[in-house]
């Protein structure tokens, strides 16, 4: 439970929700302030509340791409496997060929 001391009055005052502080503003300022205080509460609500849709469609725009990117990875792995199976059969410098297969491999291991 928070606590505030407005000016003026000695007792310390406990805010359970927001509108207890619009309560104790129009009592002790008038009805404009609480009004004022009230809408500025109001707005900074919906600041949150836009705030957490944004993080929340965000985070899924995340986790999407890293599943995309797990899907890219999984499908070069197997061809990179499926190449060297073929460089077996051609007669071009298999094995540097095979040692830059052999690297690309490992790369893409490691981010997994």
């Amino acid at each position: 439970m928070e606590t505030l001391q407005l000016r003026g009055d000695r007792r310390p005052i406990a805010l359970l929700v927001p509108s207890d502080i619009v309560e104790h503003v129009d009592r002790l300022m008038g009805w404009e302030a609480g009004a004022y205080i009230g809408n500025l509460l109001h707005k900074t609500e919906n600041e949150k509340h836009e705030n957490e849709k944004r993080m929340n469609s965000d985070l899924t725009n995340y986790e999407n791409s890293l599943a995309s990117n797990q899907y890219t990875f999984d499908e070069i792995l197997e061809i990179v496997q499926i190449a060297k199976l073929e460089l077996e059969k051609d007669r071009i410098n298999k094995d540097k060929l095979k040692n830059m297969l052999t690297q690309i491999e490992k790369t893409i291991q490691q981010k997994e």
